[in-house]
């Protein structure tokens, strides 16, 4: 696996400070890491991406930060806007992506089962 090296971002050091101390009050510690990731569009045509045909992702200013800690206790997502309720999940084993209307936190289980799905 590789490492990449973690750059300072001026521009997100408020929001991650209030990203740690809010994560650090919640659960009693510190977050581990704290993870960048940018927002995205996708150059397409019409009908082009489920047709199979390639599609050119660019990353663009907006973005999430993530932060996170080890639990043995399986995963807990919270969202700093309190409008959005916490998702618990027992076990990271089997993953199930909920159909219905989007919640916020299914667009985190989505990533983490294709990183799953990746190196499994």
């Amino acid at each position: 696996m590789e490492v990449i090296k973690a750059e300072k971002v001026p521009e997100i050091d408020g929001r991650c400070k209030d990203l740690l101390d809010g994560f650090k009050t919640l659960f009693g510690e510190p977050a581990g890491v704290v993870i960048r990731v940018p927002g995205r569009v996708n150059l397409i045509g019409e009908h082009i991406d489920y047709c199979g045909y390639a599609v050119h992702p660019m990353a663009i200013e907006q973005d999430v930060l993530v932060a996170v800690a080890r639990s043995a206790g399986g995963l807990t997502l919270c969202n700093v806007d309190t409008k959005y309720a916490e998702h618990r999940e027992g076990s990271l084993q089997d993953i199930t992506i909920p159909g219905g209307s989007p919640q916020w936190w299914g667009y985190f289980l989505c990533g983490l089962k294709g990183v799953q799905e990746e190196f499994s």
